[in-house]
């Protein structure tokens, strides 16, 4: 019977993107262990930690032995995966995100929902903890560009962020209505001012010329 032979990853590149290196090596180190028949890795200190330290090439190892690890885990094949992955991943810019937050406000044609989800999305990139929601809020009330809002925002005693967002909702389906109310009335309006069309009188096509 012949042998079955299972093509090895490339070593690690530490040059260039070390993000989208290290995500394609990954990739094929699952495959290859898949192929030969290792399924848990999770808690694994044998062979699969072994056959990583012998594909992922010399730079590779040369960074495993800088990590630091708890007592009893540099050996663990999960945990050295993750150090990898604390080393590879882009850190975050905390203070472009701030900004980024900070400044964003609606824009033209910005529908107020599609304003806060964006909102949503970038106080996800900076640790904010439990001010979240009234950050959000100020964002909001700063941000939003109907001013008679921000007006109805501030004029508020103890406005909270799920009011803020009551009140705009309101206030949009008022002004949707207004304005479809508005477009009924001229419509009328024009259809009231339009002459009748009078028939056209059709001769006999059989009159004598």
């Amino acid at each position: 019977m012949a042998m079955i032979c299972f093509v090895p990853p490339a070593p690690l590149s530490l040059e260039g993107n070390l993000l989208e290196n290290w995500k394609r090596f990954r990739s094929d180190l699952e495959i290859f262990l898949k192929a030969a028949g290792f399924t848990e890795t999770k808690t694994t200190v044998g062979r699969p930690m072994a056959i990583l330290l012998n594909l992922i090439g010399e730079k590779g190892k040369e960074l495993y032995n800088t990590f630091q690890f708890e007592e009893g885990k540099s050996k663990i094949f999960e945990e050295v995966l993750m150090k990898f992955e604390e080393y590879v991943s882009p850190q975050k810019n905390l203070i472009v995100s701030s900004f980024r937050f900070n400044s964003r406000k609606q824009k033209e044609q910005e529908t107020f929902d599609d304003f806060v989800t964006e909102l949503r999305k970038l106080v996800k990139d900076y640790d904010y903890g439990a001010l979240v929601d009234r950050l959000l809020l100020d964002r909001i009330v700063q941000g939003v560009q109907d001013s008679q809002l921000r007006e109805k925002d501030l004029q508020e005693k103890e406005v909270t962020l799920d009011r803020a967002i009551e009140l705009e909702r309101t206030t949009a389906l008022s002004r949707e209505q207004a304005a479809k109310m508005k477009l009924l009335e001229v419509d009328r309006i024009v259809n009231r001012k339009q002459p009748k069309k009078t028939k056209e009188k059709v001769g006999n096509y059989n009159k004598k010329r």
